[in-house]
Order: structure tokens, then sequence, then C-alpha cells
């Protein structure tokens, strides 16, 4: 697959590393722990907001969501 310039091989692992440096010259570096790119289509299932026996017309919590 090539996209936006990477090349990635399915099954490789990766990571991201993010480097920075402010007006003051202070650098700081971040690294992912990684991760591995999978080609492989989905399979077709079920999205939740909530839990299936319990479910809610909105979602409070923006930072997860339930899928099944």
């Amino acid at each position: 697959m090539f996209s936006s310039g990477l090349d990635l091989g399915s099954g490789e692992q990766y990571v991201f590393i993010v480097r920075a440096k402010n007006y003051a010259g202070i650098k700081v570096e971040a690294i992912s722990d990684g991760f591995t790119v999978d080609f492989t289509p989905p399979t077709e299932g079920n999205v939740w907001i909530g839990t299936p026996n319990m479910p809610v017309s909105y979602q409070s919590d923006s930072s997860k969501v339930v899928v099944r």
C-alpha cells in the first residue's frame, strides 16, 4: 500500500517518533509503543453506543465507543 509517501508492509510493526523544539530551544521527543499494519478488510458487525442490553441515544464519553 502506498499512501501519503508511506510504503507500509502488512504484518510489519512501526513506531511513531515525534520531535519538537520550542522558541527557547528546548527539545522533546515522544515515541509510540508501536503498531502493526494489517490490510485485512474488517468483518461486518454492529456498533453500539452504550451496551447491547442498555442502549443510549447519545454518547457523553468521547474517549471510547463500545464495538461488538
